[in-house]
C-alpha cells in the first residue's frame, strides 16, 4: 500500500488483483464511531471509501480484504439503502449474519479467494484484539463462509 497527499487529503492505494483502489484516510473522529480501532467504510451515498489512520497500520493482506469487502458493499449498492445502525448488532445477538455483510463477504471472496479472505478475517481479530459483539460477528461470518462450498 502506498500513501499520497493530494490537496491536504491523505489517500492510500491498495492493489487487488490488477486493479488499484484509492481510499481516503481520515483522522477526524466525526467519520468514525471508534477511532481506537482500524475502520473502513463506504461514505454516504457516494462511491468513496473512507478509512481511519489505524487502517493504514494493518498488514497488507488485511487491508486488501477490508477494501474487497467494502467494494462488495458498493457492488451491491448498500450505500444507497438506509441503514439502521442497530440492525447488525441485533442480528449478531440473535446469532445471525446480516445479509449485507454476507453479500460483501462473498464479493470479497470472489476478488481475493476464500482462503485468503477467511485468513485475513482471522488475522484481523488477532491484530485488533477484537472482543465482544465485534468478535462474535466476525467469527459467525467466518463460520458461514467456511460452510460454503468453494
Amino acid at each position: 500500500m502506498s500513501e499520497e497527499l493530494i490537496e491536504n487529503q491523505r489517500f492510500a492505494s491498495v492493489k487487488i488483483g490488477s486493479r488499484l483502489h484509492w481510499i481516503a484516510i481520515h483522522e477526524e473522529e466525526k467519520h468514525f464511531n471508534d477511532n481506537s480501532r482500524p475502520q473502513i467504510k463506504v461514505c454516504g451515498r457516494t462511491l468513496r471509501i473512507r478509512a481511519n489512520h489505524m487502517f493504514t497500520c494493518l498488514p497488507k493482506c488485511i487491508k486488501s480484504a477490508m477494501v474487497a469487502h467494502e467494494l462488495g458493499h458498493l457492488e451491491y449498492q448498500h450505500h444507497l439503502e438506509l441503514a439502521n445502525p442497530f440492525y447488525r448488532y441485533g442480528m449478531t445477538v440473535q446469532g445471525k449474519v446480516s445479509e449485507r455483510e454476507y453479500q460483501a463477504d462473498r464479493y470479497a471472496v470472489k476478488l481475493i479467494g476464500k482462503e485468503k479472505y477467511v485468513k485475513a478475517l482471522c488475522d484481523y481479530i488477532v491484530a485488533t484484539q477484537s472482543q465482544g459483539i465485534s468478535k462474535q460477528e466476525l467469527e459467525m461470518r467466518i463460520r458461514k463462509l467456511n460452510k460454503e462450498k468453494s
